[in-house]
């Protein structure tokens, strides 16, 4: 499993699953639930997603500049 293609999936799919990604992506690649939360992590440091809320009430989104819910960009 090569982890640019775990992470791209989760960008190409979060929309459709902001608060399942994490299980729908694990069985996706036959992982943990655990190794996907790690990409997640990667991806929230790298500023490309963002999470709402904490443990099961939890759900993330695209970090964008069309996305409403996005936090602005320090300049």
């Amino acid at each position: 499993m090569d982890t640019s293609t775990v992470r791209t999936y989760i960008l190409q799919n979060i929309a459709h699953h902001p608060r399942d990604i994490a299980k729908v992506t694990s069985k996706q690649f036959n992982v943990t639930v655990q190794a996907v939360y790690r990409h997640l992590k990667a991806l929230i440091e790298e500023g490309a997603i963002i999470r709402h809320g904490k443990t099961n009430a939890a759900h993330y989104a695209l970090a964008s500049s069309t996305n409403p819910l996005a936090p602005a960009k320090a300049t």
